[in-house]
């Protein structure tokens, strides 16, 4: 999914700008200009539309375990990994109903910013949750193997979110000025 954003970013920038420069070398294509922008515009739109709902439904999916019951888990194991996008690796484990479970988690810890970053932040949240520590566990109550220890929103479905609302207001944008005139100065 990550990587579809960028291309959708990368194509974004380039087919605004692109004709935009065209444009203003060779005025003969403003009708085309204004088909192509038109087209970009729908595409914007459509792409912006899907990542808002996709997203929307993620962060439904995730507010959901919220209401999910708790239980005390204690920490089995918690390390760094990775070599590049460094994030910690936290074993766990729980009992529900006489039943003894266990769980990995790396609590949906961004991987963007400089690896000495990512480092740093891997390394503090192993240092918070070191073996032993009591930790509450959200459990699926259907099937009690599902669980997690962090029952809210990743920080990346608020990025995503972010930049689908942004391709969508960027497409009602583009269709604006094509319909309204503005494009074909």
């Amino acid at each position: 999914m990550k990587l579809a954003i960028e291309i959708l970013a990368v194509e974004a920038i380039l087919f605004t700008f692109i004709p935009l420069l065209m444009r203003s070398k060779f005025p003969s294509i403003k009708k085309q200009t204004n088909q192509y922008l038109l087209l970009l515009g729908l595409f914007l739109i459509v792409s912006g539309a899907f990542l808002v709902i996709f997203n929307s439904e993620q962060m439904e999916k995730v507010l959901a375990l919220k209401k999910w019951p708790v239980t005390t888990g204690v920490i089995v194991s918690s390390k760094v990994v990775g070599e590049r996008a460094f994030r910690p690796d936290i074993k766990y484990e729980y009992a529900v109903n006489g039943s003894s479970y266990s769980d990995t988690t790396y609590l949906h810890v961004p991987g963007f910013g400089g690896r000495i970053n990512r480092l740093d932040v891997a390394e503090k949240i192993v240092q918070s949750l070191p073996p032993g520590t009591s930790v509450t566990v959200h459990y699926n109550p259907v099937n009690p193997q599902q669980s997690v220890l962090k029952a809210s929103p990743w920080y990346s479905i608020y990025l995503q979110l972010a930049f689908g609302a942004t391709l969508f207001a960027c497409g009602v944008f583009l269709l604006g000025r094509v319909a309204f005139g503005k494009g074909r100065k």
